[in-house]
């Protein structure tokens, strides 16, 4: 194992540079090495500096909450879904991350990643600079105060909602511009702070609270917000004003209306799309199962119809799911499949040879 963390860390520091790569694993049995192979999320924030990659290692053990101070960080988890495209069902899980004392000037990356809504206090001024959401799992965690804050947001093939108070609003709190794209988007959102943003290729759905009632809507959002190839399920709530759609599926509109305007557009009619799964079933939850499938069937009126004439939904436009995936939060990362030692002893200054086996993951 601590051979196989090693390979991975010098995979990372391939992919980002001259970077140190920090190894963190909260499993019982592993290798503890510091500052570069730590037990907590917290000692790897604590050990990194500016323009390092922190390696979260998928064991099914939260690592909770977690404050990050004034850091331009990448965060790399194993993904958030049950069942990994590798035939494991080890993800990794996070509780909060705090962004504290930020000067605006820095940037942070989370990918792969089941965790609660990030966080940066509760002041304006002290936000991320750059924050990019990837392939990560995001659960609301019910705060009157949950906002997102950063100068820009990019929030690309992740999936949020899920939690067990879903009457809350997500209110990310975006200074400059907000990009979502092929993602899976439950429940409440509170667009307040969104009104110059991007919605392209994402599904928009409401999320069931455990048989008491349904939640799932959009509003606050009045001004240049863009939707573009996104899928309205059901009777998703759209309380926005004066965007633009193009090119979307809505299942239960017949028309634009609040002085929103667009072309393209199919109304009243169903996405079609492979296997969603019951309102209420495990499927819907941002813990993700793979038995959910998003592609759109091949008699969808969605196929082909985006403004780019591709598909629309989270399997179309310019940062699609891969086709060969369903949607889960692996990170799109090299993934080693065997590691032989070549020689077991080495002497002092000597070379350890290896052989490598890997394979392209999309």
């Amino acid at each position: 194992m601590k051979s196989l963390s090693l390979l991975l860390a010098f995979a990372f520091c391939t992919s980002y540079g001259n970077t140190t790569v920090i190894n963190v694993s909260n499993s019982p049995n592993a290798p503890v090495n510091p500052p570069y192979t730590v037990a907590t999320f917290q000692a790897g924030i604590n050990a990194a500096g500016d323009g390092d990659t922190i390696y979260l290692h998928g064991t099914n053990i939260s690592y909770g909450d977690v404050n990050i101070s004034n850091k331009d960080l990448v965060v790399i988890g194993a993904g958030f879904g049950n069942n990994l495209q590798n035939g494991t069902n080890t993800k990794t899980i996070v509780g909060t991350i705090n962004f504290q004392n930020y000067t605006g000037s820095k940037n942070v990356t989370l990918l792969g990643i089941l965790m609660q809504e990030p966080k940066c206090g509760n002041d304006d001024n002290n936000t991320v600079n750059i924050l990019t959401i990837e392939r990560c799992g995001i659960r609301p965690d019910g705060a009157t105060n949950n906002f997102m804050r950063c100068n820009t947001l990019f929030f690309k093939q992740s999936v949020l909602g899920d939690h067990s108070n879903e009457s809350t609003y997500f209110i990310p709190k975006v200074k400059a511009n907000a990009y979502f794209s092929n993602s899976v988007l439950q429940g409440n959102i509170n667009g307040e702070f969104l009104s110059s943003s991007k919605f392209e290729n994402n599904i928009f759905k409401k999320t069931g609270n455990y048989n008491i009632y349904y939640y799932g809507r959009l509003d606050g959002i009045n001004g240049t917000a863009l939707f573009y190839n996104n899928i309205f399920f059901e009777s998703y709530g759209l309380f926005v004003n004066n965007c633009t759609f193009n090119n979307n599926i809505f299942e239960n509109y017949g028309s634009l209306e609040n002085a929103n305007t667009g072309t393209g557009n199919l109304f009243n009619t169903m996405a079609q799309v492979v296997t969603v799964g019951s309102k209420f079933s495990v499927m819907a939850r941002a813990d993700f199962s793979t038995a959910v499938d998003y592609k759109l069937a091949p008699e969808s009126a969605g196929k082909n119809a985006g403004s780019d004439g591709k598909d629309i939904g989270i399997y179309g436009g310019t940062n699609p799911i891969p086709q060969a995936l369903r949607i889960n939060g692996v990170p799109a990362l090299p993934r080693i499949m065997q590691l032989t030692l070549k020689n077991m002893s080495v002497a002092p200054g000597g070379n350890l040879e290896i052989e490598l086996k890997a394979e392209k993951v999309d």
